[in-house]
């Protein structure tokens, strides 16, 4: 019984770790996309005026 016990808490264990991973790779992500968003929103704010009138 004591080795069931402990095969599930193994497998219990792999779960955890593999959510964690996964939560990580996830903000990673948003992360590195929010940065990628961060310089152009600064730049339009720096020069409105250049942008719109590069549209016309």
């Amino acid at each position: 019984m004591t080795g069931r016990l402990h095969s599930l808490a193994d497998r219990v264990h792999e779960l955890g770790l593999a959510i964690n991973t996964n939560i990580v790779t996830l903000g990673f992500a948003i992360l590195n996309s929010l940065m990628k968003l961060l310089p152009k929103r600064s730049r339009q704010q720096q020069f409105p005026t250049s942008h719109k009138q590069s549209k016309k």
